[in-house]
């Protein structure tokens, strides 16, 4: 099982953009779990989650065009 996971970087043209959509995968299924729990289970409205998610962004957007800092190290600065 672990060769299936390992063999498509080896294989593919287009490493970069497989990476890319399989981390925002992993990343808005984190996302909607955590909307699930609050929003479904909970029977709660929370716009927390999108709130956070934009500042992060923005900020960790910033950073980088303005400061030059890396996008690992703009994840921390929020």
């Amino acid at each position: 099982m672990a060769v299936l996971l390992l063999l498509p970087p080896l294989v593919l043209e287009n490493r970069g953009y497989y990476l890319r959509i399989a981390t925002l995968v992993l990343f808005f299924a984190g996302l909607g779990g955590a909307w699930n729990i609050i929003g479904g289970f909970a029977n709660q409205i929370s716009l927390g989650h999108a709130a956070f998610f934009g500042v992060g962004a923005y900020t960790s957007t910033l950073l980088l065009k303005y400061a030059g800092l890396s996008l690992w190290l703009g994840m921390l600065a929020p």
